[in-house]
């Protein structure tokens, strides 16, 4: 039906008016029906020019465009909101983590004949795998956590690095959003296939795959956002995306480490 005030925020409408001056809302309001609610949900992740799908296509094609135009040049009606984004790609991370199992619990990047003569001919062995395999699982079960938690790290890093670019913390934050996002749709694509490989020679090689993609990713998309200009400026945008690498992954390191000890110590 046509209202003659506005439905959501109660401004009046004149005749033949499609949508509220106020706040922009249709003014042609309807029930749901199963129609209307596909449509919606259609509208919703792939209208042109702001839908979901566009947004994974620009980020794979210009990334740096993207976070330039949506975070500098305030053009943000265009693209998906990425807070959403980050958490829909988590979720289906998470999905097909807990589907796919592609952390080697048994082996932990050994072949399953080392692994077997390793745990034979080692006493404490069999603990040291149960508590491998305990952490591994604790990553599989809170993958979207982890993800979202890098955020603030990655954001913290590139400001670190290029305060006099003039960005805010919080404008780094929503790069990390936009490239973490993209990046967890990497790893999604890469779980059945590190699943495929467990207890293989090359599962830990392929497990490195993200970390290097992730390098290159956010340092290619990184340039253009700082405007980059000359070899020297681009190298070090790419070693900082190494370091943010580097420094992520050492933490996981050491958060496994005390686990292992703490396990130790409480038997």
């Amino acid at each position: 039906m046509h209202a003659s005030t506005c439905e959501n925020c109660g401004t009046h409408l004149e005749a033949g008016y499609r949508f509220c001056p106020n706040c922009g809302q249709t003014a042609d309001t309807h029930r749901f029906t199963m129609p209307h609610f596909l449509h919606e949900a259609s509208h919703a992740f792939t209208h042109a020019d702001k839908g979901i799908f566009f947004l994974i296509k620009e980020l794979a094609i210009k990334p740096g465009i993207v976070l330039k135009e949506y975070i500098i040049e305030g053009k943000r009606k265009r693209y998906f909101n990425p807070f959403t984004f980050m958490l829909l790609m988590s979720g289906l991370l998470l999905f097909f983590t807990i589907v796919f199992k592609p952390y080697d619990t048994d082996t932990m990047g050994m072949t399953k004949a080392d692994a077997k003569q390793y745990y034979a001919q080692m006493p404490q062995a069999q603990k040291i795998m149960e508590r491998q395999k305990r952490f591994a699982e604790f990553m599989e079960q809170n993958t979207k956590i982890i993800s979202l938690i890098s955020v603030p790290m990655t954001a913290f890093i590139f400001w670190l690095f290029f305060r006099k670019k003039g960005l805010y913390y919080a404008e780094h934050l929503v790069a990390a959003l936009f490239l973490t996002g993209f990046f967890t749709i990497f790893n999604t694509l890469m779980t059945p296939v590190m699943a495929m490989l467990k207890g293989s020679a090359v599962y830990l090689n392929v497990s490195l795959l993200p970390l290097v993609f992730q390098v290159i990713y956010f340092g290619w998309a990184y340039c253009p956002f700082l405007a980059a200009q000359g070899k020297v400026q681009k190298w070090k945008v790419y070693g900082v995306s190494l370091v943010n690498v580097l420094i992520w992954s050492l933490l996981w390191v050491l958060v496994g480490a005390v686990y292992m000890v703490v396990s130790f110590i409480n038997g």
